[in-house]
């Protein structure tokens, strides 16, 4: 089970980035709207997936996971 913050962190730093779900999944080979969808919505990503995600935003995956980004 991811941490609590993952899930409200995806969908801030995607508005924060200005992104839609559609175009945020283009970034990634492999992933349409409906993933990110679900990613914001309670689903939980593959491991690899999380970490492409942490890179894309210059994160790291604990702080995806652990901090409430704001």
């Amino acid at each position: 089970m991811m941490y609590n913050h993952f899930h409200k962190n995806l969908k801030r730093l995607r508005k924060r980035h200005g992104l839609t779900q559609q175009a945020f999944a283009e970034k990634f080979k492999g992933i349409d709207r409906n993933n990110i969808s679900a990613w914001e919505n309670e689903a939980e990503p593959a491991y690899f997936r999380l970490i492409q995600i942490a890179e894309f935003f210059g994160l790291t995956t604990d702080q995806i996971l652990k901090e409430e980004i704001l």
